[in-house]
């Protein structure tokens, strides 16, 4: 039964007769919520309307309301047995608990009966009441009564109307006196009477407390699970909180079922970070976890997939209400966005905010300083710039941001993102003209060092590196001979700690510069592993390690991963400057300037610091000076082959880059000219 049915069962009828109103009974209880359920069920069955402990108008043969403070009232059950219905739950519980039996004198009706013409005087005996407790007798009807029955049975049974015992007094002819100790046990054994029995019990039981009735008892309950659950819950949300801030994921192989079991016995499997620690917390001292996972609901333990995730999505919901708050604020931001594809397949845009956000809580010293903070992911469907225009501007929208104060945009250079006619800036620009489009700064170092990279030495240098990389790493056992080997050649050299090679970025080259730097320095212990793993793999893999100990013994390699680390490390420290979230436009140029200047810088006599260590590294190692698929016969003077190297590599290489820092920076740079004006500090240059 569902409590709303509950509650409207037991709606207390004061209302309806104010008059007669009087104080509540207490009493207590030890049954359990089932016991209450059941017991609310047949008490409902049994056409129970006023268990609440009030006086009932219950009609007696003379029409007078009965009330406990009427002596007839407590002893003679037949004045009830016409609307049993009626009955309050007082008189109920007060007859089921103490039964009148009348005294010794008490003087029962006596009925004459002729048994071979001899009268003999017959009455109910006293005894009857010991042999069948639930026996009551009632002076006005002046015949027995089955208790249990009065209150409890149906009104048919079988079909028949039930009279004797239970709406009719039995014991009123001298037939049923003769017949009364057979009939009464025939009674005892009826269906009808054994329910109405259990009934009675259990409503003695529930009724029996000092904590109220059952209204007052599930209202008591309810709260004190409220305040169970409130109390649990700031744990599962302080828990949540902080597999967030630490970037634990919260889920393991089975997380379900109760938290804590009755052995206390840890989990068979792995059920993740988020329960285990919940349990850490409980053994810690939470009492909070321990008492809901003892008297809470099993249907409502909290600590599900769907709950973690909705609280997941309420603290998020909490930290972008918060940034949006600082963005409105603010009054002008701009707005970042970039379209990828997740793991599942699903195409999502995140979306991010840049603003000026004041530090300072004294109103009188403001301390503003550039924000940039992540508001979400957003589901897209339609990818052209309309769709990604639309998807941008309704998300902002939808988030509660302003955007009378967009004043910028970010994205990246592809053609529906930064088109001039139906990219996503153009149509975004249309319905806001002061929103301005920028190429992300980092992106664009990213594009150019790219474009640099298809020289030919530097494509086919890269391309070996990555293939040594996978060739180890796809591999336990080529892995550990390649640790081995380096732990054997550098055991001296302190500085070297590193034993595994890194694996090349696809996206971020300027991040290349780490591994091609780790390749350099770990190059005679991966020269040696691969000499190893020819002598003791099979031939498929013993023909891998040889070719790729053939390619990196190459001379034009080596000078090609010495070029590529030079100009990486020009740009990897702007490119990570540029990736600040306080960078402003003008800051970048300045940055973008001082590489543009080191790259014009470069000649011919950096490059003979290059040549110079690519070649004492392959006097190491006794690798010949010589151009790529060129004999000695070929190219015999080393002064050509520096001049062929420096005319096909580095050459065109560098240019690149300088091409490709004007190209894709001379927007920005326009721009930040023109900012430059507006700040005070410059004015005068103008």
């Amino acid at each position: 039964m569902k409590q709303s049915s509950l509650q409207s069962y037991f709606n207390v009828s004061e209302k309806e007769n104010p008059s007669t109103k009087r104080p509540r009974l207490t009493v207590e209880s030890t049954e359990t919520e089932t016991e209450q359920h059941r017991i609310g069920h047949d008490c409902q069955t049994s056409n129970l309307q006023n268990p609440v402990l009030q006086p009932s108008t219950g009609a007696s043969n003379s029409n007078q309301n009965i009330s406990l403070g009427q002596n007839t009232a407590t002893t003679d059950i037949g004045l009830y047995t016409a609307h049993p219905n009626l009955v309050n739950a007082e008189i109920k519980l007060h007859f089921l608990n103490n039964p009148w039996v009348p005294e010794e004198e008490y003087a029962f009706p006596i009925f004459n009966r002729t048994v071979n013409r001899k009268i003999r005087k017959q009455s109910i005996a006293r005894s009857w009441f010991f042999k069948f407790p639930w026996l009551a007798f009632s002076p006005s009807k002046k015949g027995l009564f089955c208790r249990s029955c009065v209150f409890f049975a149906p009104a048919t049974s079988r079909g028949l109307a039930l009279r004797n015992l239970v709406r009719e007094p039995y014991g009123v002819t001298a037939t049923q006196i003769t017949k009364a100790i057979s009939n009464l046990a025939i009674h005892e054994q009826e269906m009808y009477h054994i329910d109405a029995t259990e009934k009675a019990n259990s409503f003695k039981r529930l009724y029996s407390s000092k904590r109220g009735d059952v209204v007052d008892r599930m209202a008591a309950h309810s709260n004190e699970l409220d305040v169970m659950r409130r109390q649990f819950l700031n744990s599962v949300v302080e828990t949540i909180k902080l597999c967030g801030r630490q970037c634990l994921p919260l889920r393991g192989h089975r997380d379900d079922g109760h938290l804590i079991s009755d052995e206390n016995a840890l989990p068979q499997s792995n059920d993740g970070n988020f329960r285990a620690l919940l349990r850490f917390r409980s053994e810690g001292g939470d009492t909070a976890i321990t008492e809901y996972q003892k008297k809470g609901p099993s249907n409502a333990l909290y600590t599900s997939k769907t709950i973690q995730n909705e609280i997941i999505q309420l603290c998020g919901n909490f930290i972008r209400t918060s940034i949006v708050k600082g963005v409105n604020n603010a009054g002008y931001f701009s707005v970042l966005a970039d379209e990828t594809t997740d793991i599942a397949g699903n195409e999502q845009m995140s979306i991010t905010v840049r603003y000026l956000f004041n530090r300072s809580i004294n109103p009188l010293f403001p301390d503003w300083q550039v924000d940039e903070a992540f508001l979400g992911f957003v589901m897209v469907e339609d990818l052209t710039g309309e769709g990604l225009a639309r998807t941008i501007l309704q998300s902002l929208v939808n988030w509660g941001i302003s955007l009378c104060g967009l004043r910028g945009q970010g994205y990246d250079g592809a053609a529906n993102m930064a088109g001039r006619f139906r990219g996503v800036q153009s149509i975004i620009l249309e319905s806001h003209p002061l929103a301005f489009y920028t190429h992300c700064a980092s992106h664009s170092l990213n594009l150019v060092l790219m474009r640099s990279c298809e020289v030919r030495e530097i494509r086919r240098a890269l391309k070996i590196v990555s293939g040594v990389v996978t060739f180890f790493s796809s591999s336990s056992k080529r892995q550990s001979i390649l640790q081995s080997a380096i732990r054997q050649m550098f055991s001296n050299d302190a500085t070297i700690t590193a034993t595994k090679l890194t694996k090349l970025c696809n996206t971020r080259w300027v991040e290349r510069h780490t591994a091609v730097v780790k390749f350099l320095k770990l190059y005679p212990g991966i020269l040696q592993a691969l000499l190893q793993v020819e002598e003791f793999l099979n031939n498929t893999v013993a023909s891998q390690a040889e070719t790729l100990r053939l390619q990196i013994t190459q001379f034009p390699f080596i000078l090609a991963l010495n070029t590529l680390k030079l100009s990486t490390e020009i740009l990897l420290f702007v490119t990570k400057i540029l990736q600040k979230q306080n960078m402003d436009i003008v800051s970048a140029c300045e940055e973008i300037g001082d590489v543009k200047r080191k790259l014009a810088s470069l000649n011919q006599e950096d490059f003979r610091l290059i040549y110079d260590k690519a070649k004492l590294l392959a006097a190491e190692h006794r690798i010949s000076v010589r151009a790529s698929r060129c004999s000695v016969t070929e190219i015999e003077n080393e002064e050509q082959i520096y001049e062929k190297m420096y005319s096909t590599m580095f050459v065109p290489f560098v240019r690149s880059l300088k091409e490709g820092m004007d190209t894709r920076f001379s927007s920005i740079i326009y721009k930040a000219a023109n900012i430059n004006r507006l700040i005070p500090i410059y004015l005068r240059k103008y």
